[in-house]
């Protein structure tokens, strides 16, 4: 990593964890993550542990299930209508929305500012 220390780091690396336990069949056990902070030199090891990984796991799994629940056509992979979607209290977020440039809510000037 080239910025600073982030706790979202060590989610990052689980999710790799999780994807060799499942790809690969790694157990957990033999899995170690280690971030590699570059401009300081610095290094956060950490263990993976199964059961922070099934809590992990089931999480990532919400999250889909979630965002399939706004598709209109999950197959083709179509969205809902734009009615459908709830505009953030966070406008800062929507500077790095992906879905900007067609929100009317993230045009508004307190959101892009």
């Amino acid at each position: 990593k080239t910025g600073q220390e982030d706790e979202r780091n060590k989610t990052q690396l689980r999710l790799y964890g999780l994807y060799v336990h499942r790809v690969y069949g790694v157990p957990y056990e033999k899995l170690d993550i280690r971030t590699e902070y570059l401009l300081s030199g610095s290094c956060v090891e950490d263990h993976i542990h199964e059961e922070e990984m099934e809590e992990l796991e089931r999480h990532v799994i919400d999250s889909m299930l979630l965002m399939r629940d706004y598709l209109e056509e999950p197959l083709r992979n179509q969205p809902m209508s734009m009615d459908a979607f709830e505009p953030t209290e966070e406008t800062r977020r929507c500077r790095r929305c992906s879905f900007l440039d067609i929100c009317e809510y993230g045009q508004r000037d307190e959101a892009v500012s």
